[in-house]
């Protein structure tokens, strides 16, 4: 149970999105490389072509945006993605009689640019582009509090906690529609992104002061 809990703020985490700050950003420039690549900056556009040339171009495209990405890039308000960090997340759950409330804060999550396999799979008739993607290794750390009831016993404790995920596979899809931008260009703005399978090999967990500082329930062990 804790598990599940725990790999959810992980996910939702990694989802959730940022405020931008509205200050003067340095602007990129429309290019074309020496193979016949456009771009945008260091980006290159996925616009022409079929949906399996369209397919190979994204996946060029994570290729050469995931060395940049983990620091971050400020002109199109990406932020830094390794180490992801969230301020605050709240979870709350139910199973059955179970009820927990999860408060996770400096959540700092490590390894999500070191992918060992991603895909895409553009239909543009139906306007989404399915994706697999696997991670060998991730790692979060954060400060949680946590509070629930069980029908023998409650569930208490605060804390750092530190979570290890090995082989990470997930799918999904992620929806778009298509608008014109300020140039007057059609593009395609995402409206939805679901994760349809999820997947871990093992996972270790460790939660001081889980259970008021119980040592055997909150050392650090696979679940």
């Amino acid at each position: 149970m804790i598990r599940g809990i725990f790999l959810v703020v992980l996910i939702v985490a990694f989802a959730a999105t940022t405020q931008s700050k509205q200050n003067d950003k340095p602007k990129w420039r429309e290019w074309t490389d020496i193979t016949g690549v456009e771009r945008f900056g260091p980006i290159r556009k996925c616009t022409k072509g079929n949906d399996t040339v369209i397919d190979n171009c994204i996946v060029q495209l994570i290729k050469e945006l995931m060395p940049l990405v983990g620091a971050g890039i400020e002109e199109i308000d990406v932020p830094p993605l390794d180490p992801f960090e969230v301020k605050k997340y709240i979870l709350q759950k139910s199973f059955g009689p179970i009820n927990v409330t999860v408060l996770t804060k400096n959540i700092k999550i490590m390894g999500f640019t070191k992918y060992k396999y991603i895909n895409f799979k553009l239909d543009s008739k139906n306007r989404f582009i399915s994706f697999m993607y696997e991670l060998p290794y991730l790692q979060a750390k954060a400060i949680y509090k946590v509070a629930g009831n069980t029908p023998f016993f409650p569930i208490t404790g605060t804390g750092p906690a530190q979570v290890e995920i090995f082989n990470l596979k997930a799918e999904g899809k992620v929806h778009y529609t298509k608008i014109r931008n300020e140039n007057n260009e059609e593009v395609g703005q995402v409206t939805k992104t679901a994760i349809e399978k999820l997947s871990i090999q093992d996972m270790n967990l460790l939660f001081q002061g889980l259970f008021d500082g119980n040592a055997l329930l909150s050392k650090k062990r696979p679940i």
